[in-house]
């Protein structure tokens, strides 16, 4: 798919049912979700530095977090689709390249860059452990990988969705009740986001997306309001993250996010977060270098405790730094900061 320019008309072209719902509907939910991933982040790595946590903060984070790592596992999940139509070998050298690769490389570029600047840092002669834990936000991509791959590959061999939908509602009850189910740390990464991912798949087979498609903007508003609405009081309460509750928090707030985007996209309105979207990946490997980056300017050099200002240039150069890297890395032809390409 050929990306749109950054800057596009203000008279938009008349698109298609599909090709709204199917590209710009879901570029502009991982927009939604990658920006939250780095509003998360950066008041993570900016308390008890720059400010104490309040009950604000604390509110936020628990919003933030009760839903928008399901979403992206719900997005992938949506996409799949796509991938059985290809070969298993193709399908996995694809995924190689897109996600393992970029996996190392920003796995080891942010270790060295720690170990540098933080001490006590893992020290980057450790890094041969990624290979089996993965380290930091990194896990996300490592389990991503491990959904998508198996998925295919256990559909290639004909077991049916419903069936994968059981181990993963199998996977979170363990969750829920902590159950022991191995020694290897990243079972525990996986079992509590399967269902999402399943939902995702259950979702495309049962056209949720097309269903969304024929709310009205006002219906969709509604839908934006209550659900998240309904997360940011489960938040308050401190229940948001609680072991029953999370599932629902979790699909009240994707709800809510994919109707945002069908509204953002039926309005074609803030079309930067469509453009977020589109480089959510490039965003989420490498914006907290760039924001500890500006934290450490301002605090450290420049002297400056303003709040405001260093959550807003925290998010800011979070989202927009990665973006000027990867154009950089565009300008000169050299994608392998981000992805793999062979000629």
């Amino acid at each position: 798919m050929t990306r749109e320019p950054l800057v596009t008309s203000p008279i938009a072209k008349p698109r298609s049912s599909s090709e709204r719902t199917r590209i710009y509907c879901i570029d502009y939910a991982k927009g939604i979700g990658i920006f939250l991933v780095v509003v998360g982040h950066s008041l993570r790595g900016l308390v008890d530095r720059v400010f104490e946590s309040s009950v604000l903060t604390q509110v936020l984070d628990q919003w933030i977090y009760a839903f928008h790592i399901p979403l992206f596992f719900f997005l992938s999940g949506l996409l799949m689709d796509s991938a059985l139509k290809k070969t298993f070998q193709s399908t996995l050298w694809s995924k190689v390249k897109t996600i393992v690769y970029p996996y190392c490389i920003w796995s080891i570029i942010q270790t060295v860059v720690r170990f540098f600047v933080i001490e006590g840092a893992q020290s980057p002669k450790e890094l041969w452990r990624i290979i089996y834990m993965p380290t930091m936000q990194f896990w996300f991509l490592y389990v991503l990988f491990i959904f998508m791959i198996a998925y295919v590959a256990l559909r290639k061999l004909k077991v049916p969705v419903p069936f994968l939908m059981l181990i993963c509602i199998a996977l979170f009850i363990s969750k829920l009740l902590t159950i022991r189910i191995g020694d290897w740390t990243v079972l525990y990464m996986l079992r509590p986001y399967g269902i999402y991912f399943m939902l995702g798949v259950l979702a495309k087979q049962n056209r949720l997306i097309e269903t969304i498609e024929t709310l009205k903007p006002a219906s969709l508003l509604m839908s934006i309001v209550g659900g998240y609405g309904i997360v940011m009081v489960a938040a308050a309460l401190d229940i948001a993250n609680s072991s029953y509750l999370m599932l629902i928090c979790a699909i009240l707030g994707i709800f809510s996010s994919l109707s945002m985007a069908k509204l953002l996209d039926h309005l074609q309105a803030f079309r930067f977060i469509k453009r977020w979207g589109i480089l959510s990946l490039e965003i989420f490997v490498a914006h907290t270098i760039f924001s500890a980056f500006i934290r450490v300017m301002l605090q450290k050099v420049l002297n400056i405790d303003d709040v405001s200002l260093h959550i807003l240039l925290s998010v800011a150069i979070g989202i927009y730094g990665p973006i000027l890297l990867c154009r950089l890395c565009a300008a000169y032809d050299f994608p392998y900061l981000f992805r793999l390409r062979m000629s």
